[in-house]
């Protein structure tokens, strides 16, 4: 253990960096985040569409957005939708989206922990799906 230390120790900047790439290389690949190309079609023939910022904000915060997700959000939006409402707030358990309901937009989404005294703007409904 300790020859292998000093073999280490005694390597140059560009073997390090071959050894540090070949120890990267191995770790077990991470799980995707985000929607995958499935999902995004998935979503597309439910008539939901992600902006930019939902996406986004979904890869920042590593959400693994499943088909339950996208089946009770589209719950969501057409029950505000019938209910006549024009910007609202889909509730599930573990995630928020913000939506336009008209065009079946996600603007953005919120994963916990809720900040205490956060504020929807502009909202005129909610559904807890």
């Amino acid at each position: 253990m300790i020859n292998r230390y000093k073999q280490v120790q005694s390597l140059t900047g560009i073997e390090q960096t071959r050894l540090n790439t070949a120890v990267q290389q191995k770790k077990e690949p991470t799980k995707p985040v985000g929607l995958s190309p499935f999902m995004q079609e998935l979503a597309s023939s439910m008539g939901i569409k992600f902006s930019k910022h939902a996406l986004d904000r979904i890869r920042f915060r590593k959400i693994d957005f499943t088909q339950d997700h996208l089946l009770r959000l589209a719950d969501g939006i057409t029950k505000l939708r019938n209910k006549g409402v024009k910007e609202g707030v889909v509730v599930m358990d573990d995630l928020i989206a913000v939506v336009g309901v008209k065009e079946g937009t996600v603007i953005t989404v919120k994963t916990p922990p809720f900040k205490k005294d956060a504020v929807f703007s502009q909202i005129d409904g909610v559904v807890f799906v």
